[in-house]
C-alpha cells in the first residue's frame, strides 16, 4: 500500500472518529430533556397543561389547519383591589423570583396531583400576603378558600389531567368547539402563556427550531435505581400561539405549523440505545388507536404506564433530524473534501491569520467578481475573490463591519456563476437580513427560504409559484457598455492621482506635498523683486526635506547673525575670525592685555620671578619650554606621588618599573580568560585533571565535552541492542516452526506480516493448494462473473416477473410457444389457458400481452437452465468447496482471495520469495499468521546477521559505559563544557601552567617591592594606578638640562605659582614687541588701525576695553561664519539681492523656503504639467461625480443583468408526469402543486421529489442547520455552503450542511458569543447563568485553524456615532476596525451614557433597576417613536421581570403597545422592539439599546459582591463586546453600581474588568486612549486652508477621527454649537493612497454622508492656480452650509408613527428603493409568461373546487363509498350535498384525486381517499340579485375600461419632483379603472410597476403627491384612505366585483373596505349557510379560514346587519 493512500485513509477515519464524537452532543437523554422527562411542575413556564378535552379532536382540529383558544377557569374574585397597584405588581413580580420559601414550595408540590393547581394557588395568595407585609399594607380580609378543582366542577368542567375517553364525549358539545380547557385562572394563565411564548420566540429566534409542540399522552416509566418516574411526551405536533387583543381581554390562539404529528423520536431513540427496545412508532392517523397500540405492544420488561394527557410546551425535539443526518454508518461523510479539511486540517495551517486586501481595481482581480448587486469596499470585495477563487474561507465580520452585505454579493456572484448556494446561520435574525437584502437587489425569486416561520408547505409553494410564475427579464441592453464607462472614468481619476502621489526626484515628496507647500507658502513672494519671484535652482528635485530644513536653519542664522552683529561696540568690527569659541576669545582678549600692560611692566613682572627659584636671566624659548611643561603637569599634581616621581627620573628605575606593570597586566588578563573556561576551585590538582581528560578524551576520539550526548549516544547503542534482541527473540520462535526463516531477509518478513494482517480473514480460510495453482484465479474471477451476472439477470426479470417457481425450464418454453402461436380462438384451447395462468401467476403486473409474455416465459426459461449448468459445474464445486452454493455463493470472500494472491506476488516477486509466497498462498493458517512483525536497522539482515550484530554491540557498550565513569568526574574542572573542544583541552593545560609561573614570578619581585612600598601588590600590581606619576616623568624627560628646575618646583610645591609669573613676563614681553602684530593677525587689520596714532598708555586702555568686548568677538564671529555658509549653499545671492533692494533681512528664511518650494513646483509643471492641467478641480468633482452615479448604475443594471442570467440558466427537469401524482417529481410536480390551494405535499417530500428542479429554479436555499437535516436529502449537492453567525455554531450543528458542499464559507466573529449550552438553560426555568459553561469551540474556530489565511472585514458601517464601537475596537479590535466619525458626536441622543439607579440586587434580580428601564423605555416610546429600542439585561431571572413589566405596561399604555406593533411589521419586523439577556442578543442591531447590569450591592449600604455570572466566564469578555456593540445610534446603561465597585484591573478577570471599564466609559464617554481629535494636519496644504478657516471665524479641528480613517479637516462654528457644519475633505494621502476607486471616490464619501456629515472637496492643483478663488470658495461653502442648518431647527427628526397619516410614515430605511426592472413586474405590463409557467396557469381539473360532485372511499373497515357534492349555501347530507364548512367539506375542498385524507366522525377519526372528481359547470355563474331590497350596495359597473400604458415608467427617476409629470396619469388610470382602490394596494401597484420589490415611505409620499389633490378619497373605519375613479362619489358601500377586478387579480386585504361590506350584506341578505364567516370564506375562494380572518369576517357581518337595519 502507497504511503498515500495510508495517509488519506488515516485521514478518513480521524474525520469519521471526530463526526462520530460530536454526533452524540446532539442529543440530550438525560432527565433534563422534556423529552424524555417532562417536569409537569405547577412553577413551570415551559408548559400548559390540559383538561376535559378529547386528544384525538385536538389532534384532527390541529392537524387540519383550525385554530383553538386556550379557556381558562372563571375568574375568582377574592383577591383585594389594592393588590393591582402597580407597586404591588412589582413587587410580587420580583417575589415570584426571589422569594426561596416560594420557590422551596413549589419545587416539593408533586405535579401529578390533581389538586396540584390549588395548592399552587394558595401559595402564590400566602405570598401575596407576604408580600403586603413587606410593603407595609393592611392585612388582606380574608374569606373562604376556594378549590380550583371544585371551582372547575361547579362551572361543569372535569378537572383531571387524565382525560376522557372517546366515549366518554359531553353532551353540551364541549368537546367539538374551538377551546382548550386549561385548569388556571385568567391572570395566572396569560401569564404562563405570554412566558412560554416569549421562551419559544427567543428560542425560535436564536436556534431557527420552533419547540412549541402539543404533546399527546405520556409514558410513565422508571429508569433503573431512579427513584421518581419519568413523564416523557409520545405523540408530538408542532404548534404557534397567536396573542390577540379583544374587547373582552387578551386571548391565546394556537394553531399548527409544518409537517405532520409525529413520534418522540428521542424518547425511542434513548429506548433503543440504552434498553435496546424498538417503540412502535406513530404513522399518522387516531391518537387513540396509538396509545393502544402503544399500551399493547409496550416492552414487558419495561414497567410503564400510559397516560392520557394533552400538555402544550417545550418540546426541543427537532434535533432529532440532525441526529440521524451525521449517522455515519448511512453515508460516507468522511469522504467529503470540505469536511476532510475541516476536521482533517489543510496545508494552509501555517498561512498569515488574515490575507492581505487585493488591489481590486486590478483588471484580473476585478474580473473574478462582476456581480456586485450591493456596494463593497476592499476588504469585503477580496473576501468575494477568495470564495471565487474556490478557496474555502474563514471570515471574522467585527460588528457592523457588512458581513450580511458581503454575503449577499457573494451569494450573488455564486449564482451569476451558475453555482448552486446554501445559506445557513441558526439565528433567524441573520436569515432575516440576508433574504431581506436579497430580496431587495432582485433576486428574491430565486431564493428557497425554509428557515422557522418561512417553512410551511404554503409558504414555500407560493415561493416557487412567484418564481415559476415570473415574467421574462431582458438583460440590460447597454451594460457593458456602462461598464467600459465606469472603467474609463476610473482611468482618468487613477491618471491624476499617479501622478499627483509620485515621488519628486529624491526629495523624498510627493507631488502632493510640494504643491502643497508652494502652496501654503505662495503668499511670500507677492511682493517680492522678480528675481526672487521667478527662481531658477539647479537640481531642486535632489534636495530632500532634511536638505531644505538645513538651507532654512542656516538662513536664519544668517538672518539673526546679521541683526545681531549691528548692535555691538566699534572693537571688532571687521573682525574675520571665523567658528570662535571661548578659548579663542579668550587669545584676543589675552592678547589684547598684553598689548596693553606689557611695555610698563615687562622688568618688573621679570623681577618677580627670583620669588620662586628661577633665574631672572633665562630667555624666552627656556620660559616657554618651562611654562608649557607646568601647565602640563598642573592638573596632575595633586593626584602624584612627588617623591616617587622624582625618583623615576632615573632612566633604569623608571623602565624596571614599567616593565614589572607591563608583566602583571598580561598575567591578569591571561588569567581572566583563563578563569572564565576552567573551576580554580582545585588549583593544585587542575594541570593534572587536564591532561587526564586529555588522554581519555583522545583514546576514545571523542568529539564533545557534554555529558547529556555522551548519556544519550550511550542509550541509543542500548536502544539498539535491545531492538536487536527483540527481533532475534521473535523471530527465533518463527524459525522453531519454520526453520527455512533462517535464510529469509527481515525485510520480506515484513512484507509478508503486513499481506496478512491486510488480508480478508474470511479469505484465508478458504486457501487451498487448488485456489493457490496459478491459473485458478482466472477460473475463479470468471465463476464469480458469470455467478453474478445470473444474479443481475434475476433482478432484472424480477421487476416484473417471479423466478419463484418449480416449473422446468422445458415446460417455461413450451409455454412461451403456445402464447407466441395463439390465435385469435386460442383461448378455446387448455393449453393457451394453462400457459396464459402460468404466466399471470408469475406476473408482478397482472396484465396479459400476448408478445410481452411469451418472451418474458422465454427468458425465464433460459435463465433457469443457465442457473442448473452453473450450479452443477464440477470444477467450481472443486474450487469452491464447501463454499459453494451456487449462483448464491458469496462471491465476495473469493475476491478477496484473488486480491490476496495477487497482493502477495506484487508484494514478493522472484525467485528469492519463491518460499515465502508458497507459505503465504498455501501454508497453514496458523503459521501465516504466526509470521512476526518485526524490523532491524537493516531490513536486508537474516537470522545469523542478527546474532553478529547483537555481540558487536554488547562490546561497544561496554566501552561506553568505561569512558563515561572515568571522564564524567573530570568535566567539573569546566565551568561550561560542553563549549570546550576536546582538542584544546592539553592547550588549555599549558596555558595554566605557564600563567601560574608567571604569576609567582611577580611575587617575589623584592627590587620593585622596595621602590613601591605599600602600593606593591605582586602580580595583582595595576599598572593604571602609576599612570600619573609615569604621565609626569615622561613630561620631565622632554625638558632637556631643564628637568632639574622643574623638579625643583615640584619638590617646593610652587608649580602653578612659577607658572603664573612666567607667563605674565612672557606675555609682557611678547606684547611689547610683536603681541600688536599678532592681534592683528588674528582679528583682522580693523584693530590695529583703530590705535595705530595713539599714545602707548592710550593704547593701552583701548585694548584693555577690547579684551572686554567678548560679546562683540562672538557676534561678529557668527557672522562672518554665516555668511561662508550661506554662500556654500548656493543661496547667498538671495541675501545680497535683500541687502540690494533694502528689504527687512527678518524675512530672509521664510522668503528662502517658498523660493525653494515655488522653483519646485515649477519644475513639477515642466515635467507633468500635461496631466495636472488636464485634471482642474471641476474636471475632477466631475469625475468622481460620474464614477459614483456610474457605479451605482451598473450595480443597479447588474441586479437586472443578473436577474436576467440566472433566468435564462434555469434549465428544472421535467421529471415524471405520468401516473399517479404522488410519483411526480421535479418540475411535473411543481407545477402540480403550485396549481393547488391547499392540501400541498410535504416540504420535505417536495425538496426530495423536486430537488434537482428547485435547485435550478432557486439555485440559493436559506435555512437552519435544522432545517438542512429536515429537507435536504443527504444526495443534495451545493456548490458553496455559506454559514453566517458560526461563532454560535458548534461544529456538529454545521457538519450537516457542510457535508452537502463543495466549497465553504464561514463567517462570524470570535470575539462575540461563543456555543454555549443554550438549550438547557432554555429547558429549565431557573437561571443557570452562574453555571455557563461554554463549548470547546465553534465551528468558526475551526475554520480559522484551518483555512488559512482567513478574512477580516474592517469598514465599520453600524454606528451613528463614533462612541458607540470606540469601546470594543479599542479594547477587543485592537483599533483595527475603520471607524467613521459622526458631525454631531455631542448630540444628547447619540453615543453612550450611564443611568444610575439606587437598586438593589437580590437573588438575581435588581427591581429598581427593571423599574427604571421600563419607565425610561415608556418615555422613549412617547418622545421618540421612530427609532427601534431593545433592552438587554446581563441574566435571565432580571430579563423575566422586565418581560412581566413590560407586559403590563403594553397592556395599559396604549402608545407602548402601538409602538410594539409597528415595529413588529416595520421593515419585514427587522427591528422589532425586545427584551433579552445578553446570551441572545447578538446579530441583533437597534437605533438605541438600554443595558440593565443588574448587579449591585444587597442593601443599601452594603458592598457590591464581585459575583457577576458569565460575565466572569470564561467567554465574559466575548459576551460584553456583542452586547456593547448593538446599537447605532445610542446606548444607555442603566446600573447600580459603579466602576470603583468593580475590585478587579487588567491582570484579573476580563470579563469583570471590561464591565468596569465600560461603567467608566459610559460615566465619562472617554476610553483609555484614542480621541476623535488632537491629530496634526496631514500636510501644510491642509494647515493652509485651516488657517484660512481661522480667518473665516470657523473653528477647523484636523484629522476627525477614532480609528482607521479621519476627515482632514473638520469645521465648527460659534453660530451653530451642536457638532460640525462641514468636513473638508483634500487630495492628500488619506486620498490618494487608497488603492480601490470604489472605497475612494465612493463609498467613503457615502458613508459620511449618511452619517450626516455635509461635505465640501478641495484639489491641490485648483489652490496652486489660484489660492484667492478657492478659498472664496470655500467661504461660499461655508456661508451656505450655515444658511442650510439656519433653515433646519437643531432637532432629531421626529415623526409620531401613530397619529401621522399612512404617506408620511417613519422612511423604512434611508436608501432609495431598489430598481429591479422598469416594467418587468407592472400588472399592467402583460406579456406572455415563459414556458416554464404555461402549465400553471390552466385550471387544474383534479382539485376539488365548490359545486364539484366527489366520489369518496373510506380505507378502514367495510371501505365503503359515497358521492357529495360540494356547496357553499347548503348542507343536506342525506341528498348527497355537503357544505364547505363541514368536517367533509373541509377535508375535501382543495384535495386531488387519489389524495388521502382524515374525516372526524364524532368523536372517531376515518381516513379516506378522493376517487373521482365531476367537475361543476362554471359557464352559467350564479348572480345575486343586490336591488331586491332597499339597502343595495353602489354598483359601479357603469365605467370604461381605462387604457394604461407603463411604457414610460422610469424607476431611476421616481423621486425627481418632475418625474409627477409622469406618474399622475399612471396612477390616475389604475384608480380609474380598478377603483375603489386602497391607498395601500395603489402604492403596491406602483412600486411593482416599477420594479421596486418593497412598498417604502418614500413611495407611498411619491404616489399620494401624484394622486391626493385630482381624485377623491374616503376615510375607511379601520383608518386606511380609499381612492375613488373619476365622477365616482365616495359610498359607504359598493358592489363587491369578485376577486379579479378588471383584469386585476386582488388578495382579500387589498378590497376596499365598502367593497367588504358590499360582501357581507350580499351573505346576510341571502342568509347564505349557518356559518356565515364560512360563506364569505367560499365566496372568495379561500379554502382554510384563520381564526383572525375570521373574526374579520364576523365583525364584517355585524357591520352589515346593522347597516340594513339602520337603512331598511
Amino acid at each position: 500500500m502507497s504511503d498515500a493512500s495510508t495517509t488519506a485513509g488515516d485521514l478518513s477515519d480521524l474525520v469519521r472518529n471526530r463526526i462520530a464524537n460530536l454526533r452524540p452532543k446532539l442529543l440530550d437523554l438525560t432527565r433534563r430533556n422534556p423529552l424524555i422527562s417532562t417536569r409537569l411542575s405547577a412553577r413551570s413556564n415551559s408548559l400548559v397543561r390540559v383538561v376535559d378535552e378529547l386528544p384525538e379532536i385536538i389532534r384532527f382540529n390541529l392537524g387540519h389547519g383550525m385554530s383553538m383558544r386556550f379557556a381558562p377557569l372563571p375568574p375568582l374574585e377574592d383577591d383585594p383591589k389594592d393588590e393591582l397597584s402597580e407597586d404591588f405588581l412589582d413587587a410580587l413580580s420580583g417575589a415570584r423570583i426571589n422569594d426561596e420559601e416560594y420557590q422551596q414550595a413549589i419545587d416539593a408540590l408533586d405535579p401529578h396531583l390533581d389538586e396540584s393547581l390549588d395548592v399552587a394557588r394558595q401559595l402564590e395568595r400566602e405570598l401575596k400576603d407576604r408580600v403586603r407585609v413587606a410593603l407595609g399594607m393592611p392585612p388582606r380580609q380574608k374569606k373562604a378558600d376556594l378549590s380550583l378543582q371544585e371551582h372547575a366542577r361547579i362551572n361543569g368542567i372535569t378537572p383531571n389531567w387524565e382525560l376522557p375517553l372517546s366515549d366518554e364525549q359531553h353532551e353540551d358539545g364541549r368537546h367539538d368547539d374551538d377551546l382548550i380547557q386549561t385548569l388556571m385562572l385568567p391572570d395566572d394563565l396569560e401569564r404562563r402563556l405570554n412566558a412560554l411564548t416569549a421562551k419559544c420566540r427567543t428560542w425560535q429566534q436564536e436556534t431557527g427550531i420552533n419547540v412549541l409542540h402539543a404533546a399527546f399522552g405520556f409514558l410513565e416509566w422508571k429508569e433503573p435505581n431512579a427513584s421518581n418516574p419519568s413523564f416523557s411526551p409520545l405523540v408530538l405536533h408542532p404548534v404557534t400561539i397567536e396573542k390577540r387583543k379583544t374587547r373582552q381581554g387578551t386571548e391565546f390562539w394556537v394553531s399548527a405549523e409544518g409537517d405532520d404529528t409525529e413520534t418522540n423520536f428521542v424518547l425511542a431513540e434513548k429506548m433503543r440505545l440504552e434498553f435496546g427496545m424498538n417503540l412502535p412508532p406513530y404513522n399518522g392517523g387516531s391518537v387513540e388507536e396509538y396509545f393502544a397500540e402503544f399500551a399493547e405492544n409496550a416492552p414487558s420488561a419495561l414497567q410503564c404506564k400510559i397516560r392520557r394527557q394533552v400538555v402544550f410546551g417545550v418540546f426541543p425535539s427537532a434535533r432529532m433530524a440532525m441526529y440521524r443526518d451525521l449517522d455515519i454508518a448511512q453515508q460516507n461523510i468522511e469522504e467529503d473534501d470540505v469536511l476532510s479539511a475541516l476536521f482533517g486540517g489543510t496545508d494552509q495551517s501555517g498561512a498569515t491569520p488574515f490575507a492581505d486586501e487585493y488591489d481590486v481595481d486590478e483588471p484580473s482581480i476585478e474580473a473574478k467578481a462582476p456581480y456586485l448587486v450591493l456596494d463593497a469596499d476592499s476588504s469585503q470585495f477580496s473576501t468575494i475573490v477568495d470564495v471565487v477563487d474556490g478557496k474555502n474561507l474563514a471570515v471574522e465580520g467585527p460588528p457592523g463591519t457588512g458581513k450580511s452585505q458581503t454575503i449577499v454579493n457573494t451569494i450573488a456572484n455564486a449564482l451569476g456563476q451558475g453555482k448552486k448556494v446554501l445559506f445557513v446561520a441558526e439565528k433567524m435574525a441573520a436569515l432575516d437580513v440576508v433574504k431581506s437584502r436579497l430580496e431587495a437587489v432582485g433576486l428574491g425569486e430565486f431564493i428557497l427560504p425554509l428557515q422557522a416561520e418561512r417553512s410551511s408547505r404554503q409558504q414555500v409553494i407560493a415561493s416557487v409559484r412567484n418564481r415559476m410564475e415570473m415574467r421574462s427579464v431582458s438583460s440590460p441592453k447597454d451594460y457593458e457598455k456602462r461598464i467600459e464607462q465606469f472603467r474609463q472614468t476610473r482611468s482618468e481619476l487613477a491618471a491624476y492621482i499617479d501622478v499627483i502621489s509620485a515621488n519628486f526626484g529624491d526629495t523624498g515628496m510627493t507631488i502632493h506635498d510640494v504643491l502643497g507647500k508652494s502652496i501654503a507658502t505662495g503668499d511670500r513672494l507677492e511682493r517680492m523683486p522678480r528675481g526672487l519671484q521667478n527662481p531658477q535652482i539647479d537640481d531642486v528635485e535632489k534636495l530632500t526635506v532634511i536638505d531644505i530644513e538645513k538651507i532654512l536653519e542656516k538662513a536664519q542664522t544668517l538672518t539673526d547673525a546679521s541683526n545681531a552683529a549691528s548692535r555691538t561696540a566699534k572693537y571688532w568690527k571687521g573682525l574675520t575670525t571665523l567658528n570662535i569659541d571661548r578659548f579663542a576669545a579668550n587669545d584676543l582678549a589675552e592678547l589684547a592685555i598684553d598689548a596693553s600692560s606689557a611695555f610698563a611692566q615687562t622688568a618688573s613682572a621679570r623681577d618677580l620671578m627670583e620669588e620662586y627659584g628661577l633665574n631672572a636671566a633665562l630667555n624666552t624659548n627656556e620660559l616657554c619650554q618651562i611654562k608649557q611643561i607646568l601647565d602640563n603637569i598642573t592638573p596632575l599634581i595633586e593626584k602624584i606621588d612627588r617623591q616617587l616621581t622624582i625618583r623615576l627620573t632615573n632612566d633604569d628605575l623608571h623602565l624596571s618599573i614599567l616593565e614589572f606593570l607591563d608583566t602583571c597586566a598580561e598575567f591578569q588578563d591571561e588569567k581572566s580568560l583563563l578563569l572564565g573556561i576552567l573551576d580554580y576551585s582545585d588549583e593544585k590538582n587542575l594541570a593534572s585533571s587536564l591532561y587526564r581528560l586529555h588522554d581519555l578524551c583522545r583514546e576514545r576520539n571523542t568529539k564533545n565535552l557534554d555529558a547529556s550526548d555522551w548519556d544519550s549516544e550511550f542509550s541509543k547503542q542500548e536502544e539498539y541492542l535491545e531492538t536487536l534482541n527483540e527481533s532475534l527473540n521473535k523471530l527465533s520462535k518463527f524459525v522453531e516452526f519454520f526453520p527455512e526463516a533462517r535464510d529469509i531477509d527481515i525485510e520480506s518478513l515484513e512484507r509478508a506480516s503486513e499481506i496478512v494482517r491486510g488480508a480478508n480473514q474470511k479469505a484465508l480460510l478458504v486457501r487451498s493448494a487448488v485456489t493457490a495453482e496459478p491459473s485458478a484465479s482466472t477460473i475463479i474471477e470468471e465463476m464469480c462473473k458469470n455467478g453474478r451476472d445470473l444474479n443481475k439477470e434475476k433482478k432484472r426479470i424480477e421487476i416484473e416477473f417471479s423466478t419463484k417457481t418449480d416449473i422446468s425450464p422445458k415446460k417455461l418454453k413450451r409455454y412461451s410457444e403456445v402464447i407466441a402461436n395463439s390465435g385469435a380462438l386460442s383461448w378455446i384451447s387448455s393449453e393457451f389457458r394453462e400457459a396464459k395462468r402460468i404466466y399471470l401467476s408469475l406476473s408482478k403486473t397482472h396484465e396479459f400481452n400476448k408478445s410481452k409474455s411469451s418472451s418474458y416465459l422465454r427468458n425465464l426459461a433460459e435463465w433457469k437452465e443457465e442457473v442448473a449448468s452453473y450450479n452443477d459445474n464440477p470444477q467450481m464445486k472443486i474450487i469452491f468447496g464447501l463454499n459453494h452454493k451456487g449462483i448464491d455463493t458469496d462471491f465476495s470472500i473469493f475476491d478477496e482471495l484473488i486480491k490476496y494472491y495477487r497482493h502477495i506476488d506484487n508484494t514478493l516477486p522472484g525467485p528469492e520469495h519463491r518460499q515465502i509466497r508458497s507459505l503465504l498462498k498455501s501454508g497453514d493458517l496458523d503459521l501465516i499468521t504466526s509470521i512476526p512483525d518485526i524490523s532491524a536497522p537493516d531490513n536486508r539482515m537474516i537470522y545469523t546477521d542478527l546474532e553478529a550484530a547483537i555481540g558487536a554491540s554488547q562490546s561497544e557498550i561496554a566501552e561506553s559505559r568505561a569512558f563515561i565513569s572515568q571522564a564524567a568526574p573530570l568535566l567539573k574542572i569546566f565551568r561550561e563544557p560542553e563549549k570546550v573542544s576536546p582538542n584544546q583541552i592539553s592547550k588549555l593545560a599549558e596555558r595554566f601552567e605557564r600563567n601560574k609561573a608567571i604569576g609567582n614570578d611577580l611575587d617575589s619581585n623584592e627590587t620593585i617591592k622596595s621602590e613601591l612600598g605599600e602600593r606593591f601588590m605582586g602580580a595583582a600590581t595595576k599598572r593604571e594606578d602609576f599612570e600619573k606619576e609615569i604621565e609626569v616623568v615622561e613630561m620631565l624627560a622632554d625638558a632637556g638640562e631643564l628637568e632639574v628646575t622643574v623638579c625643583s618646583l615640584i619638590d617646593r610645591s610652587v608649580v602653578y605659582e612659577a607658572a603664573s609669573a612666567i607667563g605674565d613676563v612672557l606675555a609682557l614681553d611678547q606684547r611689547a614687541t610683536d603681541a600688536l602684530a599678532n592681534l592683528t593677525a588674528k582679528s583682522g587689520p580693523a584693530i590695529a588701525a583703530a590705535i595705530a596714532d595713539v599714545p602707548p598708555r592710550s593704547a593701552a586702555d583701548y585694548l584693555d576695553e577690547a579684551s572686554h568686548d567678548q560679546e562683540g568677538m562672538f557676534t561678529n564671529s557668527n557672522f562672518a561664519n554665516a555668511l561662508r555658509e550661506m554662500e556654500e549653499c548656493g543661496f547667498l545671492w538671495a541675501f545680497k539681492e535683500f541687502d540690494t533692494n533694502d528689504i527687512p533681512n527678518s524675512d530672509f528664511p521664510d522668503t528662502l523656503e517658498a523660493i525653494i518650494y515655488q522653483a519646485m513646483a515649477r519644475r513639477t509643471f515642466e515635467v507633468h504639467g500635461s496631466v495636472l492641467t488636464r485634471f482642474p478641480g471641476s474636471k475632477l468633482d466631475e469625475l468622481r461625480s460620474n464614477l459614483a452615479k456610474f457605479d451605482n448604475k451598473i450595480i443597479r443594471l447588474t441586479r437586472q443583468h443578473l436577474r436576467s442570467s440566472i433566468q435564462e440558466a434555469a434549465h428544472p427537469p421535467t421529471g415524471n408526469s405520468k401516473g399517479k401524482r404522488s410519483s411526480f417529481t421535479n418540475r411535473a410536480l411543481l407545477e402540480n402543486e403550485i396549481a393547488k390551494k391547499q392540501r400541498f405535499v410535504p416540504v420535505r417530500d417536495l425538496t426530495r421529489r423536486a430537488g434537482d428542479a428547485l435547485l435550478e429554479l432557486k439555485p440559493c436555499w436559506m435555512m437552519s442547520p435544522l432545517a438542512v437535516a429536515q429537507y435536504l436529502p443527504a444526495t443534495t449537492k451545493f456548490d458553496l455552503c455559506i454559514i453566517d453567525e458560526a461563532s454560535q455554531m458548534p461544529p456538529e450543528d454545521a457538519v450537516g450542511a457542510l457535508f452537502r458542499a463543495n466549497q465553504a464559507m464561514v463567517v462570524g466573529d470570535t470575539n462575540q458569543l461563543p456555543p454555549t449550552s443554550f438549550f438547557r438553560k432554555m429547558i429549565e426555568d431557573e437561571d443557570v447563568d452562574e453555571d455557563e459553561q461554554v463549548l470547546e469551540e465553534s465551528v468558526l474556530e475551526m475554520a480559522n485553524s484551518v483555512f488559512r489565511p482567513a478574512r477580516r472585514l474592517r469598514w465599520h458601517y453600524r454606528s451613528k456615532h463614533s462612541g458607540l464601537i470606540q469601546f470594543s475596537n479599542e479594547h477587543v479590535y485592537e483599533n483595527s476596525l475603520i471607524v467613521f466619525p459622526s458631525p454631531i458626536e455631542d448630540h444628547p441622543d447619540m453615543g453612550v451614557s450611564l443611568v444610575s439607579v439606587d437598586g438593589l440586587y437580590k437573588s438575581g434580580t435588581n427591581g429598581l433597576e427593571a423599574k427604571a428601564m421600563i419607565d425610561a423605555a415608556l418615555r422613549f416610546i412617547r418622545t421618540t417613536p421612530n427609532r427601534s429600542l431593545g433592552l438587554v439585561t446581563l441574566n435571565q431571572k432580571q430579563r423575566d421581570l422586565l418581560l412581566e413589566e413590560w407586559d403590563r405596561a403594553v397592556n395599559r399604555d396604549a402608545a407602548a403597545s402601538q409602538y410594539v406593533e409597528y415595529w413588529n411589521e416595520h421593515n419585514d419586523g427587522l427591528e422589532q422592539f425586545f427584551i433579552k439577556n445578553l446570551e441572545n442578543v447578538q446579530g441583533d442591531e437597534r437605533d438605541v439599546i438600554f443595558i440593565g447590569t443588574v448587579y449591585g450591592p444587597e442593601r443599601s449600604d452594603g458592598p457590591v459582591l464581585n459575583r457577576f455570572g458569565p460575565i466572569a466566564g470564561i467567554a465574559g469578555r466575548r459576551r460584553l463586546n456583542v452586547l456593547f456593540s448593538r446599537a447605532k445610534e445610542q446606548i444607555v446603561t442603566f446600573s447600580s453600581m459603579t466602576s470603583e465597585d468593580i475590585r478587579s484591573d487588567e491582570h484579573g478577570n476580563p470579563g469583570a474588568f471590561m464591565l468596569k471599564r465600560w461603567l467608566e466609559y459610559s460615566a465619562t464617554g472617554r476610553v483609555h486612549s484614542g480621541d476623535t481629535t488632537g491629530a496634526e494636519p496631514d500636510s501644510d496644504f491642509e494647515q493652509y486652508v485651516i488657517d484660512q478657516l481661522h480667518s473665516m471665524g470657523c473653528k477647523p479641528v484636523p484629522q476627525v477621527g477614532v480609528a482607521g480613517f479621519r476627515i482632514d479637516i473638520g469645521v465648527m462654528h460659534p453660530q451653530w454649537p451642536h457638532g460640525f457644519i462641514m468636513g473638508v475633505e483634500c487630495d492628500g494621502a488619506t486620498y490618494h493612497s487608497t488603492k480601490s476607486a470604489r472605497d475612494r471616490d465612493r463609498l467613503r464619501e457615502k458613508v459620511l454622508t449618511d452619517l450626516g456629515w455635509n461635505l465640501h472637496r478641495i484639489w491641490s492643483t485648483d489652490w496652486f492656480n489660484d489660492p484667492r478663488k478657492e478659498v472664496e470658495r470655500l467661504r461660499a461653502a461655508v456661508e451656505i452650509r450655515l444658511n442650510e442648518l439656519d433653515q433646519s431647527p437643531y432637532v432629531r427628526p421626529s415623526v409620531n408613527i401613530f397619529d401621522t397619516p399612512l404617506i408620511q410614515n417613519i422612511n423604512e430605511d434611508n436608501k432609495s428603493p431598489t430598481y429591479v426592472s422598469p416594467g418587468a413586474n407592472s400588472p399592467f405590463n402583460i406579456s406572455k409568461p415563459e414556458s416554464l409557467t404555461e402549465n400553471s396557469s390552466s385550471k387544474n381539473m383534479d382539485i376539488v373546487e365548490i359545486g364539484d360532485t366527489v366520489h369518496v372511499r373510506y380505507l378502514g373497515g367495510d371501505q365503503s363509498s359515497r358521492s357529495v357534492t360540494l356547496s357553499d349555501a347548503d348542507n343536506d347530507p342525506d341528498a348527497g350535498i355537503v357544505n364547505v364548512t363541514s368536517p367533509l367539506g373541509r377535508a375535501l375542498l382543495g384535495a386531488e384525486i387519489e389524495e388521502d385524507f382524515e374525516i372526524l366522525i364524532g368523536n372517531t377519526v376515518r381516513p379516506a381517499t378522493v376517487e373521482k372528481i365531476i367537475k361543476a359547470d362554471r359557464n352559467q355563474e350564479t348572480s345575486v340579485d343586490l336591488h331586491a331590497e332597499t339597502v343595495d350596495p353602489k354598483p359601479i359597473s357603469t365605467r370604461k375600461d381605462t387604457a394604461i400604458d407603463a411604457s414610460s415608467l422610469r424607476a431611476e427617476q421616481f423621486y425627481n419632483p418632475d418625474y409627477l409629470e409622469i406618474l399622475r396619469p399612471y396612477a390616475c388610470a389604475i384608480v380609474d379603472s380598478s377603483g375603489p382602490v386602497t391607498f395601500r394596494h395603489l402604492s403596491e401597484l406602483i412600486a411593482r410597476a416599477h420594479g421596486f420589490q418593497r412598498t417604502g415611505s418614500q413611495i407611498k409620499r411619491q404616489v399620494w403627491a401624484a394622486v391626493a389633490k385630482v381624485r377623491n378619497y374616503s376615510n375607511s373605519p379601520n383608518g386606511e384612505k380609499v381612492f375613488w375613479p373619476q365622477g365616482l362619489k365616495p359610498a359607504p358601500v359598493v358592489e363587491y366585483r369578485g376577486m379579479t377586478a378588471n383584469g386585476l387579480k386582488r388578495e382579500w386585504r387589498d378590497l376596499p373596505h365598502p367593497e367588504k361590506l358590499g360582501l357581507a350584506i350580499e351573505i346576510v341578505r341571502t342568509r347564505q349557510s349557518v356559518d356565515q364567516a364560512e360563506a364569505m370564506a367560499a365566496r372568495i375562494g379561500l379554502g382554510r379560514l384563520r381564526q383572525s380572518t375570521r373574526q374579520e369576517f364576523n365583525a364584517l357581518l355585524a357591520e352589515a346587519q346593522s347597516y340594513r337595519e339602520s337603512n331598511r
